[in-house]
């Protein structure tokens, strides 16, 4: 906590809350990700996804009868839990960061004011932190590729 609170103090005097919580977003997502790349099988979760497109190609295709198109169904939900049970653990590892720094930027900036944007809710760290964290880590999932 009190490498949070210096780290956080030493650019308190050049940069906003508000930008501070977005800079710290960019930062745990690109922290995330990168144990997400480390931890999860890759090349499993690649190879399951294509399996799956492979069989939705074929469902969308069917034109035969209803216990046909049930054995692709099932084959289809099958790999979505595949894809759950594999990624399950690697995503937990890699959010555990996250968590970790939104409780002590909860505690850092409980009494700080936030500017809104519309609705009362986004007057709060967990807003541009979040937004931060969830746009660079879609951006970093779709640029580099990651299962």
């Amino acid at each position: 906590m009190d490498a949070l609170t210096s780290i956080d103090g030493f650019f308190a005097d050049m940069l906003p809350p508000m930008v501070r919580a977005l800079l710290w977003g960019v930062l745990i997502a690109v922290v995330s990700m990168g144990i997400y790349v480390l931890v999860a099988p890759q090349e499993k979760l690649r190879s399951l996804k294509a399996e799956q497109k492979e069989n939705k190609a074929k469902l969308k295709a069917y034109d035969g009868d209803f216990e046909g198109m049930s054995a692709l169904l099932k084959k289809d939900v099958a790999y979505s839990l595949k894809l759950v049970v594999i990624s399950i653990v690697p995503f937990i590892v890699s959010l555990a960061p996250a968590v970790l720094l939104m409780y002590g930027l909860d505690i850092l900036y409980a009494q700080t004011e936030f500017p809104t944007v519309g609705a009362e809710w986004t007057g709060t760290y967990e807003f541009w932190f979040l937004l931060s964290a969830i746009v660079v880590s879609l951006f970093i999932k779709i640029k580099f590729k990651i299962a």
